[in-house]
């Protein structure tokens, strides 16, 4: 069957400018923007890369503002990566704003039709997928679009069904809803899938604070959208409901954090046991926009879990449904999470999953190439990056017993205490017997990541270090104290650690002298010297800094807010000497 029968173009004339299919009715567009001057930047920004792909570095250094952030960031596709879908199948994408979502679907499958009713969004979906002859673009509102039966193996609604009462004509809010969804049902095949991404109305952010993602108001999905306006989101029951009485029978529910837009963590809800503790997978503060935190977040992440009711407040959900079964043909989920480190350079970024199979963690890399390991060298420095698969191990991650000891008088007494127990298991199990010139012991690289983050307290009471990935030259014991102080205390605990912390330099230096005593500011210049030394090697130069909406983050790094009003010629003068460093 030709395009032309099947997407009935008789309602379109091509654009040869532009390259993009519009419709030939003035009143089937819409006017949905980020602003003219934001898109006017994406586009340039794409037609001046020579890389435009879903994973593409280049993209990345364009990033400037919240809006760029969103349609250049790595993490964009991987609410569709975590599915594990079969490449040959026909998508239909409906919404493909700025085209971060169809450039990834393009990549992957066999034909994807994208619908944008912005004209300017449109142009821009197809300068992304310039080089993708597998990927039509239709400017057109999806109501204006006659759809053919049964045809699509996916549709997308990415970021899409909250926007319904807005863009279908003289219909009532639920009906606009139930609209849309049966005219995906329409078009999909009868094993096809609709793949939905979404906010939750009652998402554990908005209660910590945050702005409702679309209208900027504090509360206002909680309170039930009292000004009765604009896109609305729905609650896990609400959305399960809308599907199954639009003909959607078989529903699966995924959670997202910190949200569908840059899912890091994506969560199995029906896979799910107590015993996998899955709060150990979630990064925290997810919450980017908030001004106050009511509490501590990743604690509140645990209460939910230990009450059986965590699904049910994240921040985000991504959901599959079909008409009568969920093929298992071309759709995979028999994993319970999966976590996505992106912001690397290509060769080192991960995908982290935990399968119910010999309960165990499984590391893959994303790029093709997927040996066990890779090596750089770089002045001296050796840094190996090693897959594998480990034995999973029950319990929590130390930096949430560092969280409750924050709220606690007693904090230094007890938050020393772990800190001797933690070093001592440093030396006992990476100490090369060594020691440097200022009497610092000298330990194994793979001691690198031997952080808060990654240890478990198991249920015997021992500390186990998880997640093994990265393999250095030789370091020193202080350097790796020096390395979770500033990333699972100062960095993964702020804001609700500055009553205690006053100075971070200073906390970082007194809290190392208990340890080490000859600990001074010279050295912890070192450390800092050396972390970010081994940090940009890992990143490529890379800035992957996002700055974000609705507010300005006190503990932005004054680098990041340079690197970003630099002139763009000037950052990649930059990027091409430190790269030669």
């Amino acid at each position: 069957m030709s395009k032309e029968n099947i997407l009935l173009l008789n309602d379109f004339y091509y654009d040869e400018k532009y390259k993009i299919y519009r419709n030939k009715s003035p009143y089937c567009t819409i006017n949905y923007s980020d602003g003219y001057k934001a898109e006017k930047y994406i586009l340039e920004s794409i037609k001046a890369a020579s890389d435009v792909s879903s994973q593409s570095e280049e993209l990345t250094n364009y990033i400037k503002n919240w809006a760029s952030c969103y349609h250049f960031n790595v993490n964009r596709p991987n609410i569709i990566r975590a599915l594990d879908l079969s490449n040959d199948l026909n998508v239909l994408e409906i919404g493909s704003g700025c085209g971060a979502i169809t450039r990834y679907l393009g990549e992957h499958f066999k034909s994807v039709d994208a619908v944008e009713g912005s004209k300017y969004r449109a142009i821009i979906t197809r300068e992304r997928c310039r080089d993708l002859n597998n990927v039509s673009v239709y400017n057109t509102n999806i109501e204006c679009m006659s759809l053919p039966s049964s045809y699509y193996d996916i549709i997308t609604l990415i970021g899409v069904l909250e926007y319904s009462p807005m863009y279908m004509r003289n219909t009532p809010p639920r009906e606009a809803f139930k609209k849309l969804l049966y005219l995906t049902q329409h078009a999909l095949k009868d094993n096809g899938m609709l793949i939905v991404a979404i906010e939750n109305k009652i998402g554990l952010k908005y209660w910590e604070g945050d702005l409702e993602d679309h209208t900027g108001k504090a509360f206002e999905g909680i309170n039930d959208y009292p000004n009765n306006y604009g896109p609305v989101t729905f609650t896990r029951f609400e959305l399960t409901n809308l599907l199954k009485e639009s003909g959607f029978e078989a529903i699966k529910f995924f959670s997202c954090f910190p949200d569908y837009k840059l899912a890091t963590t994506i969560i199995n809800n029906e896979k799910v046991k107590m015993e996998h503790r899955i709060y150990n997978w979630v990064e925290f503060p997810t919450v980017r926009f908030a001004n106050h935190r009511l509490f501590h977040e990743g604690l509140a992440l645990k209460t939910l879990y230990k009450g059986k009711i965590f699904n049910e407040f994240a921040n985000s959900f991504l959901v599959v449904a079909s008409k009568h079964k969920l093929p298992s043909s071309f759709f995979n989920a028999n994993w319970i999470a999966k976590k996505f480190s992106l912001k690397r350079r290509p060769e080192f970024r991960t995908i982290t999953i935990l399968t119910d199979h010999n309960k165990t963690t499984q590391k893959i890399r994303t790029s093709a190439e997927n040996k066990e390991t890779i090596s750089i060298y770089s002045n001296g420095l050796t840094i190996k990056h090693i897959v594998s698969t480990e034995r999973w191990i029950e319990g929590d991650l130390l930096v949430f017993e560092i969280s409750k000891l924050i709220f606690r008088k007693d904090f230094k007494e007890k938050f020393l205490a772990l800190l001797k127990e933690y070093n001592n298991k440093l030396l006992n199990v990476h100490s090369l017997g060594k020691f440097d010139k200022e009497g610092y012991p000298i330990v194994s690289g793979k001691a690198f990541d031997f952080i808060f983050r990654n240890i478990i307290r198991s249920l015997n009471g021992n500390l186990e270090q998880i997640d093994k990935e990265w393999d250095i030259s030789p370091i020193t014991a202080e350097f790796v104290v020096y390395r979770t102080i500033k990333n699972d205390i100062l960095i993964s605990q702020w804001p609700w650690i500055q009553n205690i912390v006053k100075n971070r330099k200073r906390f970082i230096i007194e809290t190392i002298q208990y340890l080490y005593p000859q600990y001074n500011a010279k050295r912890y210049l070192k450390n800092l010297v050396l972390d970010k030394k081994i940090g940009s090697l890992i990143t490529n130069h890379v800035n992957y800094y996002c700055p974000q909406s609705n507010s300005s983050r006190k503990n932005d790094t004054i680098i990041a807010k340079i690197w970003h009003i630099l002139p763009l010629g000037m950052r990649k003068q930059i990027l091409h000497i430190l790269k030669g460093v």
